[in-house]
């Protein structure tokens, strides 16, 4: 009876080590550290934009965009552009977090590679509204703006490293951890039966 709720002991942490790897594996990061706080906008009556430009392959999750006051947030143009494609407007109604961005989010992420730059623009009435950021989260990607230290949006994304895309699946893992527990109760049975 030992033997058996050892076996199950081990199948559950397999389970439990093949589900956390893939969320850990795919975590998506807001690429800026975008500051909370109404003191921490601007707005400039010019028509400018963010660009964040790959230095690597990226999956993109969301197009953040940000607001100034709380209540100009649904009033705003939304838009972003992807390399030198059209811009698109979101029309969509989004959900503003406590630091002043409401982000898109796309049902179906896509991979870009080096040297893709999305462009971001978040206008209110003839206003570009900006937020201070104070960090640029993920590393091989540049942010540039015609106003140094503010952001007119936000990305999330998912890091693609090669040297990580190599990794076996999960389910390979839960195996091995399976397998490995049905090989120490033959041993186990081996050993009684010799006695």
């Amino acid at each position: 009876m030992k033997f058996s709720s050892m076996r199950s002991a081990i199948v559950i942490a397999s389970v439990i080590v093949g589900s956390v790897i893939p969320s850990q594996a795919f975590a998506q990061t807001a690429v800026l550290n975008l500051l909370s706080g109404e003191s921490n906008s601007s707005y400039f009556v010019e028509q400018t934009f963010s660009t964040f430009t790959f230095q690597q392959s990226f999956i993109l999750n969301s197009v953040g965009f940000v607001t100034g006051p709380m209540d100009q947030f649904n009033g705003l143009t939304k838009r972003y552009k992807i390399g030198d494609g059209d811009w698109v407007t979101i029309t969509d109604q989004l959900t503003l977090e406590s630091n002043g961005v409401g982000y898109y989010n796309f049902t179906n992420p896509q991979t870009y590679a080096a040297g893709t730059q999305i462009s971001v623009s978040s206008m209110w009435v003839n206003e570009s509204k900006y937020r201070v950021f104070d960090a640029v989260n993920v590393a091989g990607i540049t942010h540039t703006t015609a106003h140094a230290g503010s952001a007119s949006g936000n990305l999330r994304v998912t890091a693609l490293d090669p040297g990580s895309n190599v990794a076996p699946e999960p389910g390979t893992f839960a195996l091995a951890l399976t397998g490995g527990g049905a090989l120490i109760g033959i041993c186990i049975r081996r050993r009684r039966n010799a006695a």
